[in-house]
């Protein structure tokens, strides 16, 4: 991770959720977060005692979102893997023989 990646102990992804959550508990756009001054943030934080664990799921619930929506326009064929037909494992063998 780059030096200038971390500041005040969030990475770059850490803060923009932190905006994101500070800014959805305002009822303020996250364009206008920048307006806020830094004392009304910090007693956000104060008020909030568990926004570490708050911004952890509120990241989780994000990515998982977008992984949905992704699989969700995924266009399935039948020559993908998940629908090939598999070939029966022929008699004799013993698992994890190579020869």
């Amino acid at each position: 991770m780059c030096m200038w990646a971390v500041r005040g102990g969030l990475d770059r992804g850490s803060r923009w959720i932190l905006a994101r959550l500070i800014a959805r508990d305002l009822h303020i756009d996250m364009s206008g977060l920048h307006r806020i001054t830094p004392h009304r943030i910090r007693e956000w934080l104060a008020a909030n005692p568990d926004w570490g664990e708050r911004m952890r799921r509120d990241g989780r619930d994000y990515w998982r979102s977008v992984k949905r929506r992704q699989r969700s326009r995924r266009e399935y064929t039948h020559d993908d893997p998940l629908f090939l037909p598999t070939e029966p494992v022929p008699d004799g063998l013993v698992q994890g023989s190579l020869f």
